[in-house]
């Protein structure tokens, strides 16, 4: 009796034990619904779903339908990289007011609506007569969640006839929604149209062009009023605006390429904050704006863009707008450079180069300092009222300095002040080319660092910054050899290497900006020397030898030097995904390909950090393992490094789903044993 009692405590124990491990509530799977296998229709199968449930298309399927999304789903064609298709009706359908049609809307509030995969061609809708005045691929209106939003889909045919509004995707509502990696084309209105205060709208890595077959000069690309938006890598081309706001809490427009635009590349009328940043912006179209602000932005940034402009590159037209105009390249404007209605707080380090004039001012303020302003037709600067206008510590095309009214001090950019008052200029900013040293033996050894700096003044003073860091510098010698014919500027200098070659002479060097080669050369020159006679220290020293007599031997023999090149050539983890606490092994292959044994401290680094270092010493042509130890307490995804050699990623979670298959393996095989047990006991005690 008392071992059942026993076996069947074990028994209980064990039981409770699974129900431990085991007792999370199993996750819900979505159901995945086939269209046209299961539902005849994309509607049908919304219709049949539930919340979180994913609609799979068939790829390369054709149907002709509106669709209405009440609820949260995944809308996806089926086979990544072959399209489902979605047609539009030939006859028109309004929804609510009468005035839209669509061909994919939500009518709930709180949908988390997912898109993937799909084309969506509105050549099917018919714009003239009826109610219907908006013709709309995608209406996204409060819908937000993890994932929400239209990917790898191409929407296109929006292009109706005049008078009537048509859009490839339409967000609205409470939305925060991800429009990514898609292609919207052939609009008439817009290929994105955001409107309302409560919208978070990222548009990234999509191609976006106005109507096709020619330049349509009444199409924006994205239209936003409201809300917060980030537009970047993308490639927004043919229309009238590139990208318009209207208005905006925060909008963020960073490395898109955008041209071909009638009327602005970035158009931005009010924005509590602006970011336009990275962007490629070109246009050769008429009248071919860059970027306009016309209403109030309260803090903005222009930063990093290059704009190769017909008419103006940056006009801002609200005197209370402020904005850090920084390390712009602007170019080849028929107009205006720069047309200001305000004051930037910080106008520093742009380039400003072959336009008719560089800088327009209608405003009473400008300090704008570091600034490269060359190459300008009528003027680099001019001036359209009285104030205060400092423009020290600028290069205007000349070590000389600017002109003034067409007279000198210098043979620069002219600087025409149309009679107002209240200019400084003077310092100006120098193009200085050194070498050190400036002389070198000519052995084909000995080496002059060559520095282009702009960190100088007129007066001879540091400035405290340069020319805009990136920038191409071409450098030139007549004697000699350089490590790299080019440089990128940094910290307002650009720097390469002069090797001395073996005829002794004086190298003569040049450097000249990429864009401006004429306006920006500087020289710079090194002497190569005549290399010391050897000297043996053998010969001729009058050193006694054992018998008292002068030694005179042979010639040393000079030994090459050899330094062991050690690296660390491969390195791998020993397990991808671990629990909490467990340690992963770090395998590295270090390898001395030189002549010479070695000593090296290699470092193992995770998400950047340096976890730990290691000596270790390989011998010549060798290698060796090298074995690091790391674990982490916390869930997530860390990277590994040894010097600079990845070694790969590993995951930290805190419950693997194998381990829980392998728990309850066991414990089923431990109940089964049990069970046996007492069955088998039970039948020995009843024999």
């Amino acid at each position: 009796m008392k071992l059942s009692r026993l076996l069947l405590s074990m028994v209980l124990v064990l039981a409770a034990l699974a129900g431990i491990l085991l007792g999370r509530p199993a996750p819900v799977s979505a159901a995945t619904i086939l269209v046209p296998e299961t539902y005849g229709t994309i509607q049908a199968a919304v219709n049949a779903a539930t919340a979180g449930d994913i609609i799979s298309v068939r790829s390369g399927w054709s149907t002709t339908e509106n669709i209405t999304v009440p609820r949260s789903m995944t809308i996806m064609g089926r086979t990544a990289g072959v399209p489902a298709t979605i047609i539009s009706p030939t006859t028109n359908r309004a929804i609510a007011g009468g005035t839209t049609n669509y061909i994919i809307s939500t009518s709930a509030t709180a949908v988390n609506l997912k898109l993937d995969n799909l084309i969506i061609d509105g050549a099917g809708l018919t714009p003239a007569g009826g109610p219907v005045t908006i013709y709309t691929g995608v209406l996204l209106s409060d819908v937000s969640g993890a994932g929400a939003g239209i990917f790898n889909c191409r929407i296109f045919n929006f292009g109706g006839s005049a008078g009537n509004s048509i859009d490839c995707v339409q967000v609205e509502g409470t939305s925060t929604v991800t429009i990514d990696t898609c292609e919207l084309w052939n609009y008439k209105r817009s290929g994105v149209q955001s409107v309302g205060t409560g919208i978070n709208l990222t548009v990234h890595h999509c191609a976006i062009s106005g109507r096709t077959g020619g330049v349509d000069t009444g199409t924006i690309g994205i239209y936003i009023d409201g809300g917060t938006a980030v537009v970047d890598y993308n490639q927004i081309t043919y229309g009238l605006d590139g990208v318009s706001c209207a208005s905006a809490t925060s909008v963020t427009i960073s490395n898109n390429n955008i041209f071909a635009h009638t009327n602005n590349c970035i158009n931005i009328t009010n924005a509590t904050a602006a970011q336009i940043i990275g962007n490629n912006i070109h246009s050769t179209l008429a009248p071919g704006r860059g970027i306009l602000n016309s209403g109030v932005v309260v803090a903005g940034r222009i930063f990093n863009n290059e704009i190769g402009i017909r008419d103006i590159a940056i006009r801002l037209q609200n005197s209370a707008s402020n904005w850090d105009i920084t390390a712009n390249n602007i170019y080849n404007c028929t107009t205006n450079g720069v047309w200001l209605q305000c004051a930037p707080p910080v106008f520093s380090q742009n380039m400003i180069y072959n336009c008719n004039t560089g800088i327009y001012t209608d405003n009473e303020t400008l300090a704008a300092h570091c600034n490269a302003i060359l190459g300008n037709v009528t003027a680099g600067l001019e001036l359209n009222r009285n104030g205060a206008f400092n423009m020290t510590n600028n290069y205007w095309g000349a070590n000389s300095g600017p002109k003034v009214d067409g007279a000198g001090p210098g043979t620069g950019d002219n600087i025409d002040t149309n009679g107002h008052t209240g200019l400084i200029y003077n310092p100006w900013m120098q193009i200085q080319l050194s070498s050190t040293p400036a002389s070198i033996v000519a052995d084909g050894i000995a080496t002059s660092t060559i520095t282009m700096d702009t960190t100088r003044n007129s007066a001879g003073a540091v400035i405290g910054c340069g020319i805009l860091d990136g920038l191409q510098i071409n450098f030139t010698t007549t004697l000699g050899a350089l490590t790299s014919g080019t440089a990128l500027t940094s910290g307002g200098r650009a720097v390469t290497t002069l090797r001395s070659g073996a005829a002794v002479g004086t190298a003569n060097l040049t450097s000249e900006f990429d864009v401006e080669p004429t306006l920006t050369r500087s020289t710079a020159q090194v002497v190569f020397t005549t290399p010391p006679a050897p000297v043996n220290p053998l010969v001729g020293t009058g050193a006694p030898t054992s018998h008292g007599s002068s030694m005179v031997g042979p010639a040393a023999t000079t030994q090459p030097i050899f330094l062991p090149s050690i690296y660390a050539q491969s390195a791998s983890l020993s397990a991808k995904t671990v629990t909490p606490g467990t340690p992963v092994t770090v395998t590295a292959d270090i390898a001395n390909k030189s002549a010479v044994n070695g000593n090296k401290k290699v470092t193992l680094y995770v998400n950047g950090q340096v976890e730990t270092t290691q000596g270790i010493t390989v011998n010549s042509g060798g290698s060796t393992k090298l074995t690091f130890y790391v674990s982490r307490s916390e869930p997530g995804d860390y990277s590994v490094y040894v010097d600079g050699v990845p070694a790969g990623n590993f995951k930290v979670e805190l419950f693997r789903e194998s381990d829980g298959i392998l728990i309850f393996s066991a414990v089923l095989v431990a109940l089964a044993f049990l069970v046996g047990m007492v069955m088998l006991w039970r039948r020995q005690r009843a024999g």
